[in-house]
């Protein structure tokens, strides 16, 4: 148990930070939309800057000893701290900028500050119960290291985080559009769904597209494959293969009800849209316009395309399988020549 409680832990605690400077990077961009940071006093905005300073301090201890076994007590006491001061700190800066302004604009960046005082609150939570489990065993638990692929999943969600958020930037300055939208349009093009709704029109971002895109596809793709390696799909057969169908189809199902509740979809609508989603398909007549659908399909999508794309690979896997074991090998008859 101890092993699952530091990794969640460990998740949430990336998820949080990488939220936090999502919403930090996108603030300058966010036009005429009032924004966390833009609205703050100084007082708060230095508030804001520790935070984020001491955030990147967690991610740069978690890169140093995320290629060792163990991480030292110190660095994990550190983490603990950190993550204590974080939840404090955003929550305080979140009711602040709440009650400074007229009306509470749900736009993605105050949705994504939202999420990251819940994931930092998840991630602090976890790492009180592992504290308390070693008071407990009287012993520090063999889950200050985690596994291999937990390691390179964690790795993978921090290496795919800032060639996005770069190529974010350049699109806002390229094309001229919020920090939103390029944000939007960069997870889009990096799933490689390419819904058409934000296209790139100036050369530079074409060029900057054409060149630094493929390390973004790369390093997304480094994300999909850690997760996939780390959820350890198993390949059912038989029965057991049709009830893990049911249960991704009722996943499946899920994202279609949640994307009809946000969207004011019909039924048809959603699930036709969620599968042209996860299949990368991205035909673009259906998209999510509002900031709440899009922060969940930014969740969801994730972990939904890496499952779906396993499923299809180990059906035509074993398709093809079947198909050589029932084809008939054509046996060529030898032709004896008599010597001279």
């Amino acid at each position: 148990m101890g092993i699952h409680v530091l990794f969640w832990a460990s998740v949430f605690d990336i998820l949080s930070i990488v939220y936090l400077l999502r919403v930090v990077i996108g603030n300058k961009w966010n036009g005429a939309k009032p924004s966390i940071g833009s609205s703050l006093v100084p007082l708060w905005r230095t508030l804001l800057g520790i935070t984020n300073a001491l955030a990147l301090m967690n991610v740069l201890t978690f890169v140093i000893f995320s290629f060792r076994e163990r991480m030292p007590s110190a660095a994990l006491w550190f983490l603990r701290i950190e993550v204590v001061f974080r939840f404090i700190a955003t929550l305080a800066i979140l009711f602040w900028w709440k009650a400074t302004i007229d009306r509470f604009l749900w736009t993605q960046s105050s949705i994504a500050f939202v999420e990251s005082i819940l994931f930092t609150l998840a991630a602090l939570i976890l790492r009180i119960v592992q504290f308390m489990q070693e008071k407990l065993t009287r012993r520090a638990l063999a889950a200050t290291s985690l596994t291999k692929q937990q390691r390179t999943l964690l790795l993978s969600i921090i290496v795919g985080f800032f060639p996005l958020s770069i190529s974010a930037v350049v699109f806002v300055y390229t094309e001229g559009i919020q920090f939103e939208t390029s944000w939007n349009f960069v997870n889009v093009t990096a799933l490689t769904i390419g819904y058409g709704n934000t296209v790139i029109h100036s050369a530079a971002g074409k060029i900057f597209l054409i060149t630094f895109g493929n390390f973004m596809l790369i390093c997304v793709a480094f994300f999909i494959l850690s997760l996939k390696s780390c959820l350890l799909l198993p390949r059912y057969t038989g029965v057991k293969a049709i009830v893990f169908g049911g249960y991704v189809f009722l996943f499946i199902l899920f994202g279609a009800v949640i994307f009809m509740f946000l969207e004011d979809w019909s039924f048809l609508n959603s699930i036709y849209f969620v599968w042209v989603t996860l299949t990368t398909i991205g035909y673009g007549d259906v998209v999510p316009s509002k900031p709440l659908a899009f922060e969940f399909w930014m969740l969801y999508v994730y972990v939904a395309a890496c499952i779906l794309a396993t499923i299809l690979s180990v059906a035509s896997e074993s398709m093809h399988a079947r198909v050589r074991e029932r084809v008939v090998p054509v046996r060529h008859s030898s032709v004896n020549t008599l010597a001279p």
